[in-house]
């Protein structure tokens, strides 16, 4: 399917929310025997709290696996906001050691799978299209031609006339 199929600036509002709802519509990941929770844009959030720069691809794709592991059999935002959130928000150092306590459990093949899911989940979001903004709200501002407003680091907007 071509991705300009999306770009339509006559696309409906019920043919917005059939790109969207199609987003996450993939059959869930297994992990360990368990199916995780599916990739969400709340999850990504969660995820990307959780990274620092020196992370290792392991240690991301471990990280991923923890934040989508089905804890309950409850909804996912109660499971996430329950069990992740709380560790996340207060305490990244507890986060970080939860995940590498969680290595523990893994053998080799494991972290193979780790790694194959994180990267594939990932890199699926890296190929979808994000609709954030209606075209006609695109097309709306005007550009002058004969001048340029810049901000200043201190805040003030000066203009500058293009050569």
């Amino acid at each position: 399917m071509n991705p300009n199929d999306y770009a339509d600036p006559n696309l409906s509002e019920e043919g917005v929310s059939a790109v969207l709802d199609g987003e996450h519509s993939r059959p869930a990941e297994v992990f360990q025997g368990k199916p995780l929770w599916p990739y969400t844009p709340g999850s990504r959030l969660l995820f990307l709290m959780a990274q620092s720069e020196g992370d290792t691809d392991l240690f991301r794709a471990l990280s991923f696996i923890f934040i989508h592991r089905r804890r309950t059999e409850s909804e996912m935002e109660k499971d996430l906001a329950a069990n992740i959130v709380p560790i996340l928000w207060s305490d990244l150092n507890l986060f970080r050691m939860r995940v590498l306590s969680s290595r523990s459990e893994m053998s080799e093949d494991d972290l193979r799978d780790a790694l194959r899911i994180a990267n594939k989940e990932l890199q699926l979001e890296s190929l979808s299209l994000i609709l954030a903004t209606p075209p006609e709200i695109g097309t709306a501002q005007k550009k002058s031609s004969a001048a340029t407003t810049r901000r200043k680091p201190d805040g003030k907007s000066s203009s500058r006339r293009k050569s």
